[in-house]
């Protein structure tokens, strides 16, 4: 009964803070408002212009898929180093100090933006697939990778990325 009750103040307060606009965890992830989205450095520094291509990997390290597609992400990279694509990173680690110490290690050539984007991984997360922003994560799929346009997400690659398609997807868009 005690368990009962106490799980129901939880969630009245979790519902109050929700809709004040406050922010909330869920399931060790923070949920925030929308308008908030604009104050991350990823909005910022990749969505504000019009006419940017963002390239973005979502990646961990434990994830086997997101470490052996490296050596690939980082040749995709290199071959269109001289385009205006940016090419970043996002790990969706919980322990940050593991991803420094990965990156420390391994040579990751995008510029990696998990800690300057810790409380905005969801609304990232919800941006890239189309969702409202304060949608909860209940678990993430990765390796994912998604190109960006104007804005908007153009493609999705799920799972580990296929060297031809990714070329050839890249290619088409910065042709236009």
């Amino acid at each position: 009964m005690k368990n009962l009750l106490l799980s129901i103040v939880t969630l009245s307060i979790m519902l109050i803070y929700y809709i004040a606009g406050e922010k909330i965890s869920v399931k060790n992830e923070t949920v925030f408002q929308s308008n908030e989205f604009e104050e991350s450095q990823f909005y910022k520094e990749y969505l504000k212009s019009n006419d940017s291509i963002v390239f973005v990997n979502l990646w961990a390290t434990w994830c086997g898929p997101c470490i052996a597609e490296i050596p690939l992400l980082n040749k995709i990279k290199s071959q269109y180093s001289s385009w205006p694509i940016s090419f970043v990173s996002l790990s969706l680690e919980k322990d940050l100090g593991k991803v420094d110490r990965f990156l420390e290690r391994k040579t990751f050539d995008f510029k990696d933006i998990s800690r300057e984007n810790i409380n905005y991984r969801s609304q990232i997360y919800n941006f890239l697939n189309g969702r409202p922003m304060s949608t909860p994560i209940n678990k993430y799929s990765i390796p994912m990778t998604y190109l960006i346009k104007n804005k908007k997400v153009i493609k999705i690659f799920k799972g580990e990325l296929d060297n031809k398609e990714i070329y050839e997807f890249i290619d088409q868009i910065i042709l236009e």
